[in-house]
């Protein structure tokens, strides 16, 4: 039984393409990993992982449920934003207090779980490098693993000889390319500002990442919505030309050609959930507070949300 195993080096939350690359990563690199998982999960996790030099690891991971005596001491967190505080409810009392989580997702999330222990230490990811995707035949697929950015708000990055550094180390050694930055807030929004675009137009388009900016009008569209944001982001005190947008939407979109994004993915399984309230949703209410045209990105929030509403 997955509840008998020794302490793993790590824990992830989140089975989905990501959470599980990077299981596959530090096993390959020689850790112990667990996922966490619901009552009704199966156990245990197997699927075909697809490294960057093409070749197939078959993978078997252990699923941890709640009721656990385990005290996770480094936690992935890489569920979708709407099912962050849904995790930290089920999972947060037993986190151990000299701990981190490190929350990697796109958006923003107001955490609104009590109880975590004190002295746990919150890291934010702010991911454009390391992309995965399943196939459909499940196999988790590696199409890139370049420099994502790390850091807690209020703090510098670790000494290397501390704990801290040194599992940070450890993420780096299984090849997750992180540099610690000191304005983690800031990038988390510019991040969140070329989400706002990939996302949903990969859903209006039914379309991959590489295609969105060929997609027919996409180009006009896609102007007006940096726009939109670069001013929405100025009221925040966060300088970012709308250029400087587009070219980073028209670059991560290249970079991640081969992927679905994560909004299409749940449009194309049919789920319920979408990640508008976390990704578009926190620039169109930082706009509209400041009486700004955001109407580019409401026609495009709402469309995306009339399509989740249909199926």
């Amino acid at each position: 039984m997955t509840t008998d195993l020794r302490q793993p080096d790590w824990f992830i939350a989140g089975g989905g393409a990501i959470g599980l690359a990077l299981a596959s990563r530090l096993r390959l690199a020689g850790n112990t990993v667990a996922l966490l998982g619901r009552e009704a999960d199966s156990d245990p996790v197997e699927f075909r992982y697809h490294d960057l030099a093409g070749e197939v690891h078959d993978v078997t991971v252990p699923l941890i449920r709640p009721g656990t005596t385990h005290r996770p001491q480094r936690l992935l967190l890489t569920t979708k934003a709407y099912s962050v505080n849904e995790a930290l409810r089920t999972w947060g009392a037993s986190l151990a207090s000299s701990g981190f989580l490190l929350y990697m997702q796109n958006g923003i999330v107001d955490h609104e779980v009590a109880g975590l222990p004190e002295g746990l230490r919150h890291l934010v990811v702010v991911n454009s490098g390391f992309t995965a995707y399943r196939d459909r035949c499940g196999d988790v697929r590696q199409t890139a693993c370049s420099e994502v950015l790390v850091g807690e708000d209020g703090h510098s990055a670790p000494d290397a000889g501390s704990g801290l550094g040194r599992d940070l180390d450890r993420l780096r050694s299984a090849g997750l390319e992180l540099r610690w930055v000191d304005d983690i807030e800031r990038r988390r929004w510019m991040k969140l500002a070329v989400n706002a675009v990939i996302n949903p137009l990969s859903v209006i388009h039914d379309c991959r990442n590489g295609e969105i900016p060929e997609a027919e009008g996409a180009d006009d569209l896609i102007r007006g919505m940096c726009e939109e944001s670069s001013r929405a982001l100025d009221r925040l005190g966060i300088e970012f030309d709308a250029e400087a947008i587009r070219l980073e939407v028209v670059r991560v979109a290249r970079h991640t050609a081969r992927n679905y994004s994560s909004m299409h993915q749940d449009h194309r399984r049919g789920a319920g959930s979408n990640e508008l309230d976390y990704i578009n949703l926190p620039l169109l209410r930082v706009g509209e507070r400041h009486g700004l045209d955001m109407s580019r990105h409401r026609d495009v929030h709402d469309r995306v949300r009339a399509m989740f509403a249909a199926m």
